[in-house]
């Protein structure tokens, strides 16, 4: 009996251990935003600016904000994040750059609203960063692309 007890014990302890790391898995390898409501949209990127990254990257440069090329690939669209002086709390810019001759381009929205987020002709500029100073930098370099 008594080893009945201490396999049932054994058993459930293995059990709880493999439940508790695949959440941890799941968890720590899905994207941000994903668990939340998203909705797909489609912007009309035609009206206003049709910016190169080369424009963009300058405006934002004189803003104090460095780009660099950002990871993965996305057909019809250039992608650009910021060097990360403080990756806690300033990690979170991303600046898309679509073809102006797509005219209108599907994106996916996120129930939770990002801290800014801006389309000016084809680029749409999001931060979702805690950075205070960042966020304000983010949105003066916005505004200049729209002039």
């Amino acid at each position: 009996m008594l080893w009945l007890r201490t396999h049932l014990i054994s058993a459930c302890v293995v059990a709880l251990s493999v439940t508790a790391c695949g959440a941890f898995v799941a968890y720590t390898h899905s994207p941000p935003g994903v668990g939340g409501d998203t909705t797909e949209k489609v912007v009309d990127i035609s009206k206003g600016p049709a910016l190169t990254a080369t424009q963009v990257a300058r405006i934002f440069a004189a803003h104090g904000i460095p780009l660099t090329p950002a990871s993965g690939h996305v057909t019809g669209a250039t992608s650009f994040t910021d060097v990360h002086p403080n990756p806690a709390v300033d990690d979170g810019l991303l600046v898309t750059i679509w073809d102006p001759a797509l005219s209108k381009v599907h994106v996916s929205v996120a129930a939770t609203k990002p801290r800014f987020e801006q389309w000016v002709g084809n680029v749409d500029v999001y931060y979702g960063g805690l950075g205070n100073t960042l966020a304000a930098k983010v949105a003066a370099a916005a505004a200049a692309l729209a002039r």
